[in-house]
């Protein structure tokens, strides 16, 4: 399969442009993710997508004949449940999903493989240009994922809530602009330097977004790292588990890389780290 050149976008300047507004409280502001990891590989919705394009221009409402049948051919090309059942008597299982789309849908829609705007509007699977080029072979996996990274900003189609709250902001990647910080990180790494914790990100750095380099990002939490201080923070579950959960998606495709099951870097011998030109 052919590769993308990827090497060729600029990256650097991504986080450096002033904001053109800022909301009265940043906390309020979503960053938004799937958790629903198994399904969000690059093997995964390559077989994925070339199911939904069997079914372009169908309407989401399915009938039950129809949405029967896309669930037997992503089950079997990906080997995975798609929709949960619950056993409500013996021997029988109920599905408690209704519709894939109403469980799946933001896989596939905050991936970019169907069209946001045309699910929502129109209520029409349509494949993406990105989806169309991913089911065709014409990306391979550590450029498809660089590509994800480029193109996965806010304010996010595929989350209303996002969209609203981010609308009035310049664009924010929130996946490259962890991933530069922890790369900042690395040049050189302060001497008490171990790794990045969720809520070292979540204190430090989360309520200075939009506004912030990943540079100066980064230069707070060395700080931090040389002259550690109490860090009084109150778990969010909106907060904390969200950037976990990026987090989590970047040491799976190996952009960064857990240590000691509490620290995470950023991973210098990463194929999509190569892909984005950040080594």
């Amino acid at each position: 399969m052919n590769s993308v050149g990827l090497k060729k976008i600029e990256t650097s300047t991504l986080h450096n442009c002033p904001m053109t507004s800022s909301p009265s409280n940043k906390k309020l502001l979503p960053w938004s993710i799937e958790a629903m990891r198994p399904y969000m590989t690059y093997e995964v919705l390559q077989e994925a997508v070339c199911v939904l394009r069997r079914y372009e221009g169908y309407s989401t409402d399915l009938s039950r004949q129809d949405s029967n049948r896309l669930l037997r051919d992503l089950r079997r090309r990906t080997n995975l449940p798609w929709l949960a059942e619950r056993q409500v008597a013996y021997g029988v299982n109920y599905n408690i999903e209704g519709s894939i789309f109403r469980r799946m849908k933001r896989i596939f829609t905050s991936f970019h493989l169907i069209d946001a705007y045309a699910y929502r509007n129109d209520s029409t699977i349509t494949v993406t240009d990105f989806g169309r080029r991913l089911s065709a072979g014409l990306i391979d996996k550590h450029s498809f994922y660089a590509e994800l990274i480029l193109i996965y900003q806010y304010p996010h189609p595929a989350y209303s809530d996002n969209t609203m709250q981010w609308n009035s902001l310049t664009p924010f990647k929130p996946m490259l602009f962890i991933a530069e910080t922890l790369k900042h990180l690395e040049s050189p790494p302060s001497p008490s330097y171990r790794g990045v914790r969720t809520k070292e990100f979540a204190t430090l750095v989360y309520p200075k977004v939009p506004g912030i380099s990943a540079e100066d990002a980064a230069s707070i939490l060395k700080n931090q790292y040389q002259n550690p201080k109490d860090l009084h923070h109150s778990r969010l579950d909106a907060v904390d588990r969200k950037i976990s959960d990026l987090f989590g998606f970047l040491v799976m495709i190996e952009l960064l890389e857990k240590r000691e099951h509490t620290f995470t870097r950023f991973n210098s011998k990463s194929q999509v780290a190569s892909c984005l030109g950040l080594i």
